[in-house]
């Protein structure tokens, strides 16, 4: 799930990066859209996307097992100042 959110937030990211991108090389593209590859610019585009993708994808699952790893050396969390009922938690009736 975790790794979900992150591909969701690198897609944001990468749509809102490209579109400032666009914003700050309109004259050029203004005035080059007629000759260029279109297909080309989006292949590259894609390209691009793709890998900040992967490389996201990687380092969030990376960080993730971490954190499991982390928290099964530790045993679970348990919280100071509470005492167990020795029970299931529910209510008796």
């Amino acid at each position: 799930m975790n790794t979900l959110k992150t591909l969701i937030g690198v897609t944001v990211g990468f749509v809102l990066c490209f579109g400032l991108y666009l914003v700050l090389r309109a004259e050029y593209y203004m005035e080059n859209i007629v000759g260029m590859d279109l297909m080309a610019f989006a292949r590259n585009v894609l390209m691009y996307y793709v890998i900040v993708l992967v490389i996201f994808a990687v380092i969030s699952i990376v960080f993730l097992r971490v954190e499991v790893y982390r928290y099964t050396e530790k045993g679970p969390l348990v919280l100071s100042g509470f005492k167990s009922s020795g029970g299931n938690g529910r209510k008796p009736g």
